[in-house]
């Protein structure tokens, strides 16, 4: 009878013992539960905060570039063209390495051409000025000229009509290297001063202007030579985001 009581009393022990662990083990299920959902809504607002700060920094490149529609983030493209009197009033001569005189830029972009230049040379790369500002009637005759001697679907897809170059606003430049005969080539790409400009210019407030994935947004083929100056801002966020001119008007 003795003996019975203790097994009765040994097995309310292991009972009660049993339903402390079934207390603990439950608890830490809940507790594993609850850092998991906490991770999860610190993760949700996590998201949200970034998204939002990414929303706020598109509004802000958005306004910079509708406060300077009409200067530095001028569009001109095969939709939006210029006066054909239209011409920079600050015309300035860039002090680079060049082809020829007379090449002429917007003393807003020179400065940061000319640190360009000089930075790139720096670091092993001499960089030359092939081509700046165009007159409308200048560009009239490129044109003309490329139409009687390279063909209609060259001259739509490389050659802007006249008012509708970006070279006409004084923001935008042709660069090309010794290396490959000072031409505006799609080898350039593959230089070392194509490639360094493609990774650098935007430091510069220049952006790559007609991309080789975005031909069709932009209506003309990759350039590589083609760099158009938008200031700092909306170089960096162009160049960090992959974009393009046109997607900040949307």
């Amino acid at each position: 009878m003795k003996q019975k009581k203790v097994y009765n009393t040994i097995g309310v022990i292991l009972l009660f013992g049993g339903f402390l662990l079934f207390c603990g083990v439950k608890n830490l299920v809940q507790a594993k539960e609850l850092a998991t959902n906490s991770q999860v809504l610190e993760q949700e607002i996590s998201t949200v905060s970034n998204e939002e700060e990414v929303d706020m920094e598109l509004n802000r490149i958005k306004e910079l570039v509708k406060n300077n529609k009409n200067g530095i983030a001028k569009l001109v493209n095969k939709e939006n063209g210029l006066k054909s009197s239209y011409e920079p009033s600050d015309l300035v001569e860039p002090n680079v390495n060049s082809i020829k005189n007379n090449i002429y830029l917007s003393k807003s972009a020179t400065n940061d051409l000319e640190k360009m230049f000089k930075e790139a040379k720096e670091e092993g790369m001499n960089l030359y000025l092939i081509s700046g500002y165009r007159s409308s009637s200048y560009q009239a005759k490129l044109y003309s000229n490329s139409l009687i001697r390279k063909g209609k679907e060259y001259t739509q897809k490389y050659v802007s009509k006249a008012n509708h170059s970006e070279h006409q606003t004084g923001l935008a430049v042709d660069i090309s290297a010794k290396s490959i005969g000072y031409q505006l080539s799609q080898s350039f790409e593959t230089t070392k001063e194509g490639k360094w400009l493609e990774k650098n210019a935007h430091k510069y407030g220049f952006i790559l202007r007609y991309k080789k994935d975005r031909v069709e947004d932009t209506g003309y083929g990759f350039e590589p030579w083609h760099f158009r100056y938008v200031g700092y801002d909306i170089a960096k966020y162009i160049y960090e985001n992959d974009l393009i001119l046109e997607d900040l008007y949307k």
